[in-house]
């Protein structure tokens, strides 16, 4: 019996050191192939390390001074926009104090702040090469103050504006100064900012300026004109409308010149009016049909 016995644990004993052993030969390989791993790693880094070369002082140097500069140039435009306000505000407290037309005249000649006196100096800022917003609030400050015809800064502004910023939304601005611009040119400018800007109120404003600048044109307009110029409008009444203005929303406005493109023109029949006469008596123009009549429409602000 003790020899069975023995005999049982010599054979569980040889098992459990084979079974030892397999185990310490299976982690071998993977402790080899972690290993291997984990050095790949070290030298990729060390290698990526080793491709990227540290900056060095005179980059860094350059790199601060540049935005620097950009900073600068931000805080100068301020600066400018500012002096002219505040002499703009200087003058309007003297001219309101001023007793007779003739003082008022003399300081208008002698004291008015002539906005191309600070354009030249935010232009020469604009042309130094500055970040992309500050050449765009720069060149709408001259465009928007600056009144030459077409033949001054204001015109170099506006070239830029359109040329490099057209996606800008702060083309709203411009879009709404040339509600009564004029020259073929303004008409294709409008129409690039409908074609090209990404923003609804902006593409809203050049659709309803593009509109009032055709309608005003002069002469007599083909059907093709008047088609064009209906057709805008009612783009604004119907894909606008919501944009609001100082005069209500723009939706209204559109549908004003609606009404004016459609029934206010040479050949169109007047629409009938309704009021009292001087002697209080109610008339209506239809009454007069047939006859030559002159209206005088008149207001007192």
């Amino acid at each position: 019996m003790k020899t069975r016995l023995l005999l049982v644990f010599l054979v569980l004993l040889f098992a459990s050191c084979s079974a030892r052993e397999k185990a310490s030969d299976a982690e071998k390989p993977e402790s080899s192939e972690t290993a291997a791993a984990a050095e790949a790693t070290v030298a990729s880094e060390s290698l990526a390390t080793a491709e990227t070369p540290a900056e060095t002082p005179a980059e860094t140097e350059a790199a601060a001074e540049a935005e620097a500069a950009v900073v600068t140039a931000a805080a100068r435009l301020k600066e400018i926009q500012k002096e002219y306000l505040t002499a703009r505000n200087d003058f309007m407290v003297a001219y309101r104090a001023a007793g007779s037309d003739e003082e008022k005249k003399k300081l208008f000649e002698e004291k008015y702040p002539k906005p191309e006196t600070y354009s030249d100096q935010i232009m020469a800022i604009v042309n130094q090469g500055v970040e992309s917003e500050t050449e765009f609030d720069a060149l709408t400050w001259i465009a928007t103050n600056v009144r030459s015809n077409g033949t001054g800064l204001d015109e170099t502004a506006k070239e830029r504006l359109f040329r490099d910023h057209i996606e800008n939304e702060g083309m709203l601005s411009i879009c709404q100064g040339m509600i009564n611009s004029r020259g073929k040119k303004n008409q294709e400018r409008l129409e690039l900012v409908i074609e090209k800007t990404p923003h609804h109120d902006v593409k809203g404003w050049a659709t309803f300026a593009l509109a009032s600048y055709l309608s005003r044109l002069p002469g007599e307009k083909s059907e093709e004109d008047e088609k064009r110029i209906e057709d805008l409008f009612v783009s604004v009444s119907t894909d606008f409308a919501d944009i609001t203005t100082r005069r209500g929303t723009l939706g209204e406005l559109a549908e004003a010149s609606l009404f004016e493109a459609r029934n206010l023109v040479v050949g169109k029949v007047v629409p009938d009016i309704e009021g009292v006469d001087l002697d209080g008596v109610e008339f209506k123009l239809s009454d007069y049909r047939g006859k030559v009549v002159m209206l005088d429409f008149w207001g007192d602000w």
